[in-house]
């Protein structure tokens, strides 16, 4: 019987060493990312099992265990065992390993993924006007003068991507549009009009025909692409 023992541990140990780690995730991600902040992080993975009663699974940010695991699994030839950890938002290094409890040679571990954390909680594209407060409905609107600035602020937007898309339409204040919609891509960080936190709105609109008058409503549109995410809010001319 002991020897059978020992036969046993040593065929764990050696089918173990020959598994592998998939399907490992950070939010769905499996490279580098930044993500908002607010919600949890969800960090997955699998992997064949053979035989072994406690796998162990343990999380770690920046080299530190900050969850761990055991399941308690019945002898099964290739069979799946998952783990799914949700952790605060937090910046750093994520990777995961997995061993069978009390047997040597048995630790795999995943690559690690880097997070970096947006302090924004928005998620998604959002912008202020000049500065002023966030329009957080539809009904909100900014209320700009003809003879000044029109600068758009879209870094707020979470998460930030290198590229955004901007348009600009005559519209009432019901958001139904008129007349031609002047729109385009910008690189976030320097563009002819300014960059994302600095967009010269105004100058953009102009220089498509745009002429800004006093009573008028325009509706004013900033997206990002993969998945494409939109928001439009109005600005009125006073």
């Amino acid at each position: 019987m002991k020897n059978l023992i020992i036969i046993l541990v040593a065929f764990l140990a050696f089918t173990s060493a020959k598994a592998q780690l998939f399907g490992y995730s950070v939010d769905g991600n499996t490279q580098d990312f930044t993500r908002c902040n607010g919600g949890a992080i969800t960090i997955k993975c699998k992997t064949p099992y053979q035989g072994a009663p406690k796998i162990v699974w343990t999380l770690f940010l920046n080299g530190s265990a900050i969850v761990t695991e055991q399941h308690n699994k019945n002898f099964a030839i290739n069979g799946t065992d998952d783990v799914t950890f949700s952790v605060s938002p937090a910046a750093g290094s994520y990777y995961v390993e997995r061993k069978y409890k009390n047997l040597p040679g048995t630790t795999l571990t995943t690559t690690s993924i880097n997070v970096t954390v947006n302090s924004s909680a928005i998620a998604g594209p959002a912008f202020i006007i000049n500065q002023l407060l966030y329009a957080t409905t539809v009904q909100d609107i900014y209320n700009v003068t003809a003879s000044g600035p029109i600068k758009l602020d879209a870094s707020l937007s979470c998460p930030n991507k290198p590229t955004f898309f901007i348009s600009i339409q005559l519209s009432d204040i019901y958001l139904n549009r008129y007349n031609y919609e002047a729109s385009g891509w910008f690189n976030s960080n320097s563009n002819q009009y300014g960059s994302i936190s600095n967009f010269n709105l105004k100058q953009f609109a102009q220089n498509n025909w745009f002429t800004f008058h006093p009573g008028q409503y325009y509706r004013v549109k900033v997206a990002f692409g993969s998945p494409w995410q939109e928001i439009t809010r109005l600005i009125k001319i006073n």
